[in-house]
């Protein structure tokens, strides 16, 4: 497959979403062939996550990124409506600034947490700025936002033990969102086979 393939089959193309192709909102997040943008996204989460899971019960991640990730793409849809994307910035940021509502609203969390967490989600900020190409800076803005907004709305002032427990509400909306995600991830992977298939069915 080449890299325009990507784009057709489940990239955010936003005259296509604009046309009736709202799916792609969804599929975007979960596909990308930019070695650059792997080689910045990566590394960053890859380094976050053990601390992640030091703070936070796991199932807040699907939700944070699921919708940090749609709100992210939508963003993007509204300020580049002419634009391309694909790729799960959106949610990657949007877990980035729930971890930063979280650790100013509780005093447990380090602080040093705290400065690590703003440290990448500036590096990230900035690279969307700096490579526009690679990076699309209104997914990350919108990721960002709601990941805030999540942090706000799921997390409650005071002092608790670490990791940050998850509600009943919390922990069935985390199964929702992680069923979501893999079906997502299915739909995404049904769309490339169909596509090897015909092209082979073609030759």
């Amino acid at each position: 497959l080449q890299h325009e393939d990507f784009w057709e089959i489940a990239g955010l193309v936003k005259p296509w979403v604009l046309e009736g192709g709202y799916w792609r909102i969804l599929s975007a997040p979960f596909l990308h062939f930019s070695t650059p943008y792997l080689g910045i996204m990566v590394p960053v989460f890859g380094i976050a996550f053990p601390y992640i899971q030091k703070i936070a019960h796991p199932l807040y991640l699907p939700i944070v990124f699921l919708l940090s990730a749609v709100t992210g793409n939508l963003f993007s849809l509204l300020i580049f409506p002419n634009a391309a994307f694909m790729g799960p910035s959106g949610g990657i940021l949007g877990i980035f600034g729930f971890l930063l509502t979280m650790s100013l609203k509780l005093e447990s969390v380090p602080k040093n947490f705290t400065l690590l967490i703003l440290k990448y989600i500036v590096l990230l900020l900035l690279a969307g700025l700096t490579a526009p190409l690679v990076l699309d800076v209104a997914v990350h803005l919108g990721g960002l936002l709601m990941g805030m907004y999540l942090g706000v709305v799921l997390v409650n002032d005071g002092e608790p033990d670490l990791p940050y427990k998850a509600s009943p509400m919390v922990k069935f909306l985390g199964v929702v969102c992680t069923i979501v995600i893999l079906g997502a991830i299915g739909f995404v992977a049904l769309l490339f086979l169909a596509d090897f298939v015909s092209l082979q069915l073609a030759l």
